[in-house]
């Protein structure tokens, strides 16, 4: 008896009938518990090479995505360095010093931005306290007017 299925035939287990049975919903419904096993097997094997396939395919796109985000930054770097070329001709100066005033710059930058941020959780802070100062100030007029005792 030859074993099912041949190695060199290819088969598709998800095609249906005109009802929309496949090959293992038959096996199933006929109880047929061989068919179920050799379908079970195949399918085993057929998942694993589409699952090695699947992983294939994902990292060649993975492998390009990074290619591609490489070449990116290289033309941004090359972008750069010709626009600092540019300005170092036009300023008769040298690139370095460019990048050194930009780095100079940008740090300036990064502080001014840090320094608005910290004012800014400074002011809500004080929103914050001045709202519950308030709070407690209505809640003892209560008191004082109504009489309630806190619980």
């Amino acid at each position: 008896m030859r074993s099912w299925p041949e190695e060199d035939l290819s088969y598709d287990l998800t095609l249906r009938n005109k009802k929309g049975d496949t090959p293992y919903s038959i096996a199933v419904e006929h109880k047929n518990q061989k068919l179920i096993e050799l379908l079970d097997q195949y399918q085993q094997k057929v998942g694993d090479v589409s699952k090695k396939t699947t992983e294939d395919l994902l990292d060649q796109l993975l492998k390009e995505e990074e290619r591609q985000a490489q070449e990116k930054a290289k033309r941004k770097e090359k972008k750069k360095k010709s626009k600092l070329k540019h300005i170092a001709e036009k300023e008769g100066v040298s690139i370095e010093e460019i990048e050194a005033r930009h780095q100079a710059e940008n740090e300036l930058k990064r502080k001014e931005e840090e320094r608005l941020r910290l004012e800014e959780e400074e002011r809500v802070k004080k929103e914050f306290e001045a709202a519950a100062q308030e709070q407690r100030r209505r809640q003892e007029r209560e008191r004082q007017i109504f009489g309630v005792e806190e619980s």
